[in-house]
């Protein structure tokens, strides 16, 4: 039992100095850009976003489902970032990705989508349903990061599907 204890002990400490490691590395980075980022973009929810969010580690992924793909894809390319440089990584009509760097090094990809599960032949969703999750979205607000997430039916639906 004593075994067990000092194991759950070690893992709530790794777990906070993660947590910390994370957040104190991203405040470096400055979270400047993706405050203009998402205050820029419309009719968007972030799917499958981390606790620690706004804080991520390099190399992580912010999936964001959106009815305005070309639009918001469009409007966030034309930004001048403080911190990252931008490329482009992957286009078709459903999916759009940037690249942001960090002092030439790969940082974060930023994951347009307008469906939650991409068209196949043995099933697809009806786009209505992305237009229902945004229309339902929850605003939330982590160091002056302003942004939306899906209520909590729809993020349980999201989290199934995917």
């Amino acid at each position: 039992m004593i075994k067990i204890f000092l194991l759950f002990l070690i893992i709530i400490f790794l777990y906070l100095n993660l947590k910390n490691n994370i957040e104190e590395t991203f405040v470096n980075y400055k979270i400047d850009d993706l405050i203009l980022i998402f205050s820029t973009i419309k009719n968007y929810v972030i799917i499958r976003h981390s606790v620690n969010f706004p804080f991520i580690l390099p190399g992580s992924d912010i999936d964001i489902l959106t009815n305005e793909l070309e639009n918001n894809y469009r409007k966030v390319n034309n930004l001048n970032l403080k911190y990252f440089t931008k490329k482009k990584s992957f286009q078709n009509k459903n999916i759009k990705q940037i690249d942001l760097y960090l002092n030439n090094k790969f940082y974060l990809k930023l994951d347009f989508t307008n469906l939650l599960i991409q068209p196949n032949k043995e099933y697809s969703l009806h786009r209505a349903l992305t237009d229902n999750i945004i229309n339902n979205k929850i605003k939330k607000v982590e160091n002056n990061l302003e942004f939306y997430i899906p209520n909590q039916i729809d993020d349980l639906g999201i989290r199934y599907c995917k």
